[in-house]
C-alpha cells in the first residue's frame, strides 16, 4: 500500500489516465484530474468524482497550468494530444500541441515547488532507423539519443522534448521526477475508432462489424510489442515510488507480434473468419518496435503480468459491451 499523498492526474479522463485515478482512488490518495475533455471522457471517471475533483482545463495555456497545477506532492503527467498513426501523421501542427502542454506543466511545477513530477513519455520518441528492420534488436534507453535524436512524427519529439526540458529541471532545481517510455498500451476505454484510433482498439472495430475482407493497414509484416493497460498503471505506481532522477525507463513487453497475426487473435476473438487483405496504400509506422525493459527490472522491480492473449480477451469483453459501431 503506497502512503496517502496529494496528487493531480494530467489527463485523467483519459484511456489510461481514468485507469490511473480509478487506482489512486482505491489507494485512498488526496487528488484531483485536469482534463479538457478533448479525448477523455468524464464518463471514465463519473463513478470516482465523490472522491476526487475535475477540473476541465486547457493546459495549452501557461496561467491556466500555474493556477492549477499546484498545492500537491506529485503530478502525474499524461495530458497528451494524441490518436492512431494516421491521425498523428495527419495532424502534425495540432500535435505540436504538446511541447507547450509539456512545458507548462513542468514550469508549474517548478514555480509552485511540486517536488515530483511522473511523466510519461513514448516509445516513439526512439529514432526511426533503429526500427526499419523485421526482428529489430530491442530498444534501450540511451539509444534515444546515442546516435542523434530522429523520432517518427512530432508526438515522438514533443515527449523526447518533453524528457529533456524534465531532465534538466532535476539536474538544476530541487525537483525530483520519473520518466516512463510505455510501448503501445491498450485495453478498456481506449478510443475505439478505425481512422483515429490505435491499432488493437480499431481492428476490434472492424471485427465487431464483421468486416470481411479484414484490412490491415501496410504490409501486414510490421510488429509491435503491446502493454496491458493495468501493467502500465502497476508501472507508474512504482516509478512514483521508486525512481526520482528523470531518466528514462522502458515499460513493454518484449514479445512482439506482427500485425497479419494480431489480426488473427482479434478475429478468433470475435469467433469468425474473413478474408484478410492489406493495404499498402495506409500507414504502417516503423516496421519494428519492441522493448528492453532490464532497467524497469532493476529500478522498479517490474514486469509485465497480463499476456497478449489474455489483455485482448478482457479489451474485447469489454468493448462488445461498450462499444457502438
Amino acid at each position: 500500500m503506497f502512503k496517502t499523498v496529494k496528487a493531480i492526474v494530467t489527463g485523467g479522463c483519459g484511456f489510461i489516465g481514468s485507469w490511473l485515478v480509478e487506482r489512486l482512488v482505491s489507494e485512498g490518495w488526496t487528488m484531483k484530474i485536469l482534463d479538457n475533455l478533448q479525448r477523455g471522457k468524464r464518463s471514465h471517471v463519473a463513478d470516482l468524482l465523490s472522491s476526487c475533483d475535475l477540473i476541465v482545463v486547457d493546459l495549452k495555456s501557461h496561467s491556466m497550468a500555474m493556477d492549477h497545477v499546484r498545492d500537491v506532492d506529485v503530478v502525474f503527467h499524461l495530458a497528451s494530444h494524441l490518436g492512431g498513426i494516421n491521425y498523428i501523421h495527419q495532424s502534425q501542427a495540432a500535435v505540436s500541441d504538446n511541447l507547450a502542454i509539456n512545458w507548462n506543466v513542468f514550469d508549474a511545477c517548478l514555480q509552485n515547488e511540486v517536488p515530483k513530477v511522473v511523466f510519461l513519455s513514448s516509445a516513439c520518441a526512439y529514432p526511426t532507423w533503429m526500427q526499419s528492420r523485421q526482428h529489430h534488436p530491442p530498444l534501450k534507453e540511451d539509444m534515444a539519443l546515442s546516435h542523434g535524436a530522429y523520432p517518427e512524427s512530432m508526438y515522438g519529439w514533443a515527449k523526447l522534448m518533453g524528457e529533456l526540458q524534465l531532465q534538466a529541471m532535476v539536474r538544476e532545481h530541487d525537483i525530483k521526477a520519473a520518466i516512463l517510455r510505455p510501448f503501445n498500451a491498450y485495453g478498456p476505454r481506449e478510443h475505439f475508432d478505425v481512422e483515429k484510433g490505435h491499432v488493437i482498439p480499431a481492428m476490434m472495430v472492424k471485427a465487431l462489424r464483421r468486416d470481411d475482407p479484414f484490412r490491415i493497414w501496410g504490409s501486414g509484416w510490421q510488429e509491435r510489442s503491446f502493454l496491458y493497460v493495468a501493467d502500465l498503471v502497476d508501472a507508474i505506481m512504482l516509478a512514483y515510488e521508486r525512481s526520482d532522477d528523470a531518466q528514462p525507463i522502458n515499460v513493454g513487453d518484449p514479445q512482439r507480434v506482427t500485425m497479419l497475426d494480431l489480426a488473427g487473435k482479434v478475429a478468433d476473438l470475435a469467433g469468425y473468419k474473413p478474408k484478410f487483405t492489406l493495404r499498402p496504400d495506409r500507414p504502417e509506422g516503423v516496421f519494428s518496435r519492441g522493448p528492453d525493459v532490464t532497467r524497469a527490472k532493476r529500478i522498479l522491480g517490474w514486469t509485465p503480468k497480463i499476456s497478449l492473449e489474455e489483455g485482448l480477451k478482457r479489451t474485447w469483453d469489454w468493448a462488445r459491451l461498450n462499444v457502438s459501431v
